[in-house]
């Protein structure tokens, strides 16, 4: 019995018998509804299932408090010649009415100084002074000052607009009259009509009544009787009001009593339609997109293959619009004839035949698995997608950048896709900003010197490229920094064993040539000999000692103490005991040196090595008969010692060229010096964590020495 039931409810023919008889309870059943909506309309339709009386609903109360509110407005206002005579004029009316006032003309008032402001042609500032009484330097104080324009607005609107803010009191006694007479009125004619007794009472006098009788005791006796209390401010009221005969209450019931009965057999009804409704419609659902006696079979011919799920949906919502209107002009007409009934009902039916087949469409491409393969968005996504994901996989950083943009912002588009979007644009951005972070944590620590850093990065494409590149380039450093290290320390030493080795042979050189200068010779060729081979040997010693210091410096081997110097007794006792060098120099001295004391982390003999090293050079090479100028410039955390002189010799070299090694200003090395005082000069104050720098401006040479301060 069950599996011919089946069979037969899967015959197409009952299958679309059942879809027309649901299409038209679902008419029948809006039929009714909205039928019963109008008719109950004005009773509250939601009220009549649980209130039985009309007294005992929220729209008898809400009517008692309207009429009570009223009252109270009407005793508030006493009469007309209280209106009249300004009693309801207060300065909180006048103050709003004001300001209101002021909004209104506040666009006229904007106008009027921006006209000043633009150009004095538009509105002369006489004609603006004239206006505002006001002299000049107080126009330009309280225009241009932004936090007192309102206040000069203020100004302006209460002399421009004078006339009409003295005429705002008889404005607000017109406007309170012409509410009170309406108020009266109205008042009177609903207490008419109601039969409505009642009474204001402010402590114990009467304020307004329609009833001889005004005594609460009075009110309270009486079946139907309401007490409303309205404070404002020091003035309460106690609004009493009674419905006295009550004829009118009892009508309202009975027509209450009427409607809900009514209300309750049309709502039986319904709900027997509805759950047929119910039961029709699962049945469609069911058979939707089956074929005759196939449980698991597809029904290809079903009617809206190649249509999109949005515009079947965007259909389904402008029928319901248009049957919405339908029904609404078809129960606002007062002739509804017979024909232009079946008329309506006819058009109500073809409007919930299409928006049912267009529902049990989406149902069978739901249950075929096919619902996202008919949606146009989904579709358009996809191809973003694929195309965006090509694209990922073989451009640049750039394309995937834009490319990600581009497809999460489409797909935030849709509504409640950005539950999804928003999540997965966070993780994607700072799974990125975690690479990157590595990388350039990588980068910083190659860039300070530390080249055997590996950046590692779990993932693939440009950052993971741009992190192989930079390992790569951090090995070849490290690889050049250990060859040039390796470099450095075997030149340093070789000078210091070329050095050490031609020390021995040069100091019995020198040994000699002092014997055969003490013993008397006669040939005067051969002494000349003799002196110039005492001057070599001399030089040559000199530039020996200079490679042997350089190297001991270079290789570290040179130790440096650092202490509190003070810097002002240093350079004076230096220079005073160059004194008899720099009389015989016949080079003008300029020495500018602080009277404070001011004390120096340094190592003093270093620091006065280099300090002579740069006389010595200012000795050799200054233009005779020129200034040579020692100034001391002390700064909050370090001290700068400036020397300046005019050289005697052009200077054609880079400034940085005259810290290297063996370099000298004077090319054609005629002079004395072997090119190693500078270098070694810079390399002590780098050892003191301090600097030399040089500048060249013509011929005018400077040396400035850095060197920081004391600090406790």
């Amino acid at each position: 019995m069950v599996i011919k039931l089946r069979t037969f409810l899967k015959r197409r023919s009952v299958y679309v018998s059942i879809f027309f008889i649901v299409a038209i309870f679902i008419t029948w059943f809006v039929f009714m509804l909205v039928n019963e909506y109008f008719k109950a309309s004005d009773y509250f339709d939601y009220q009549l299932l649980n209130k039985a009386k009309y007294t005992d609903s929220r729209s008898y109360t809400n009517a008692n408090y309207d009429m009570a509110n009223q009252l109270d407005q009407l005793a508030r206002y006493q009469n007309e010649e209280f209106i009249i005579n300004g009693g309801t004029v207060t300065k909180d009316k006048l103050l709003r009415a004001k300001e209101s006032l002021f909004h209104q003309k506040r666009n006229e008032l904007d106008l009027f100084l921006r006209q000043y402001e633009r150009g004095r042609e538009l509105l002369p500032r006489q004609v603006l002074e004239n206006s505002l009484e006001l002299s000049p330097p107080e126009i330009a104080e309280n225009y241009y000052d932004d936090s007192s324009r309102e206040a000069f607005l203020w100004q302006v609107f209460e002399q421009e607009y004078a006339d009409e803010i003295n005429n705002l009191s008889a404005k607000i006694v017109n406007e309170d009259l012409g509410r009170y007479r309406s108020l009266l009125n109205d008042v009177n004619d609903e207490a008419a009509a109601k039969s409505i007794i009642y009474c204001v009472l402010r402590d114990s006098d009467v304020l307004l009544s329609n009833t001889a009788e005004s005594s609460k005791d009075f009110f309270e006796s009486l079946p139907y009787h309401y007490q409303f209390l309205f404070s404002y401010g020091n003035d309460p009221n106690n609004v009493y009001l009674a419905y006295y005969p009550d004829t009118f209450l009892a009508e309202k019931n009975q027509e209450w009593a009427k409607a809900r009965e009514q209300f309750i057999k049309s709502a039986q009804k319904l709900s027997l339609l509805w759950l047929a409704i119910m039961i029709g419609l699962l049945y469609l659902i069911w058979g939707a997109g089956k074929k005759d006696g196939n449980d698991d079979g597809r029904d290809a011919r079903w009617p809206g293959k190649y249509i999109y799920n949005e515009f079947i949906a965007a259909a389904m919502i402008l029928f319901l619009v248009i049957m919405a209107v339908v029904l609404y002009n078809f129960w606002s007409r007062v002739d509804n004839d017979t024909g232009y009934l079946l008329l309506m009902s006819f058009w109500t039916m073809v409007l919930v035949t299409l928006i049912l087949a267009g529902g049990l469409l989406l149902v069978k491409r739901c249950k075929e698995h096919t619902f996202l393969q008919n949606t146009l968005l989904f579709i358009i996504a996809f191809k973003i997608f694929s195309w965006a994901a090509d694209i990922y996989r073989s451009g640049s950083l750039t394309r995937k950048a834009a490319a990600a943009i581009v497809v999460i912002g489409l797909i935030t588009m849709i509504p409640g896709a950005g539950i999804i979007t928003i999540p997965l644009a966070v993780w994607l951005v700072c799974r990125l900003a975690l690479q990157f972070n590595l990388v350039l944590e990588g980068a910083e620590e190659i860039k300070t010197g530390n080249y055997g850093k590996q950046i590692t990065v779990k993932a693939q494409g440009e950052l993971a490229r741009l992190a192989d590149n930079l390992n790569q380039i951090a090995g070849g450093l490290n690889t050049e920094v250990e060859r040039r290290i390796k470099s450095e320390r075997l030149k340093t030493e070789l000078l210091s064993n070329v050095s050490h080795d031609i020390r021995t042979p040069l100091t019995s050189v020198i040994n000699y040539v002092d014997l055969l200068k003490k013993e008397e010779l006669d040939n005067e060729k051969v002494m000349s000999y003799v002196d110039i081979i005492d001057r070599k040997s001399a030089r040559l010693k000199i530039l020996i000692d200079d490679l042997f210091e350089a190297s001991k410096i270079t290789s570290g081997n040179m130790p440096v103490i650092l202490a509190k110097v003070e810097l002002s007794a240093l350079l004076k006792q230096g220079l005073g005991e160059l004194d008899d060098r720099i009389q015989d120099s016949k080079l003008d001295f300029k020495v500018n040196i602080p009277a404070e004391k001011i004390f120096i982390k340094a190592d003093g003999k270093m620091l006065w090595r280099v300090i002579e090293n740069i006389l010595s050079n200012v000795f050799k090479y200054s233009l005779a008969n020129s200034r040579v100028y020692v100034d001391v410039k002390p700064d909050e955390s370090q001290v700068v010692v400036e020397i300046k002189n005019i050289s005697a010799y052009e200077l054609n070299i880079d400034e940085t060229e005259l810290l290297e090694r063996f370099k000298r200003g004077d090319e054609s090395r005629n002079s004395e010096g072997s090119g190693l005082g500078l270098s070694i000069a810079k390399s002590l104050m780098d050892s003191q964590n301090g600097s030399l720098a040089v500048k060249i401006d013509g011929d005018l040479f400077k040396a400035a020495i850095t060197i920081p301060k004391y600090t406790d």
